[in-house]
Order: C-alpha cells, then structure tokens, then sequence
C-alpha cells in the first residue's frame, strides 16, 4: 500500500491537483472531482503511518479553494459552473482533511432526492442539468451524505431515513439497481454507499 500512495505523492501536479493517470500534459483541465477521491486515498495513507509532505495536502486544498464561487458552491473545472457533485466532494473530502472545516454551501442528500423529478433526466438544478448530463445523480447524492455525515455525524432519526429509502424506490429498476450515467453497478454501489454514510 505504501508503494501506492507513493505513487500518487508522485503524481501530484504544481497546481496541487491530479491527473487520471496519463502522462501530464500542460493543456489538462484541473478537475477538483478528481483532486477529492485521491486526497481521500492520501489521507489513509497517512493516519495508517506513512510519512506524507503536509506541503502536498495544503497545494492541493490551495487548488480546491481556488475552485470556490462567490456563493460557496465549488466548480468541478474552470469551463462549467458551480455544481452540487462537486461542492459536495469538495465539502467531504476538506471536512476529512481538516475537523474544524465547516460548509453550508452543501445540499443535504434528502433535498436532492427530493429535486429529481422527470424520467428524462434525474436531475438536480438547471447548472447540474448542463454540466453533467443525465443519470449523474449517484455520485453527488453519495458525496451530499459523506458530506453530511462529516459535518455534523450520522442520522439516528429512523422516520427520515424511512423517507429517503422511499424516495430512493422511485428510482430503483425492476432487478434492484439504480441507473446512472456510468451505469446500474456503479449508480447501486454509490446509492448503497450514500445510505451507509447518512444512518450508520
């Protein structure tokens, strides 16, 4: 595992982002989606021991807040507006990095439930709609709830999370997966994530 993360220490670019993996190229986009699942990676690197530069964790979390809009909602890149899956990464992976981070620019994973309407498209808002395109709405609702349960701890209130498995059924297929845009295996596996995170 130490090879691992040594690996992605490596990687890091001067900007303090990251890469998917191909060789790095100047004209890239800096995608602070990406950023927040590798810190994640970097940070259990670190409380399992592994010596890691603090000085990679503040030019990463320097990028991120570079990427933050003037009403506290974060862009995913510089082309698109603010979104609720990337605010939402955002906000979980900086309350990880830092306990004492607070953020009231994240939606709660309930009202984004609550905001998919249409068989079309379930969707969130008019910027999300234009940013992501259909069916992106698992990756946001697990990081709206990772968010939340960071931020403020788990729900132990079993009438709200009788309603949000209710709405979550009105998106539910015959065979029990959730569709996305990546696909009913990765949209099931974040929805089953999503509903650890907010009550267990």
């Amino acid at each position: 595992a130490a090879a691992w993360s040594l690996f992605l220490v490596s990687r890091q670019n001067k900007e303090g982002d990251w890469g998917y993996g191909f060789e790095m190229d100047p004209k890239r986009w800096i995608e602070t989606t990406m950023i927040a699942p590798v810190l994640e990676a970097l940070l259990v690197a670190r409380d399992a021991g592994l010596a890691v530069d603090p000085g990679l964790f503040d030019r990463a979390r320097r990028c991120l807040d570079s990427h933050k809009a003037p009403d506290g909602r974060y862009l995913n890149d510089r082309s698109r507006p603010p979104s609720t899956e990337a605010t939402a990464a955002v906000v979980a992976t900086l309350a990880r990095l830092d306990p004492a981070f607070k953020s009231t620019a994240v939606r709660k994973a309930d009202d984004l439930l609550a905001a998919m309407t249409g068989t079309d498209y379930p969707g969130l808002d008019k910027d999300d709609r234009e940013t992501h395109g259909p069916g992106s709405w698992p990756y946001g609702l697990y990081y709206c709830a990772l968010a939340e349960r960071r931020l403020a701890g788990p729900s132990r209130d079993p009438a709200r999370r009788d309603a949000f498995l209710a709405r979550l059924a009105a998106w539910q297929s015959p065979d029990g997966s959730f569709p996305a845009k990546r696909g009913s295996v990765y949209g099931t596996a974040l929805v089953i994530l999503a509903v650890r995170a907010l009550f267990e």
